[in-house]
């Protein structure tokens, strides 16, 4: 009950996709930045 299975399939997933979350929320981040201080230009 208390033993875990190594699954190095979910350990070399997750980094990935904490990374590619993190790079999203850059991204959206960066956009609302944009929006923020230059709306003339998306606009």
């Amino acid at each position: 009950m208390g033993e875990r299975e190594p699954y190095p399939s979910d350990l070399s997933d997750e980094p990935t996709m904490s990374l590619v979350q993190i790079l999203r929320l850059r991204d959206g981040k960066i956009a609302l930045l944009r929006d923020y201080f230059a709306p003339d230009e998306t606009h």
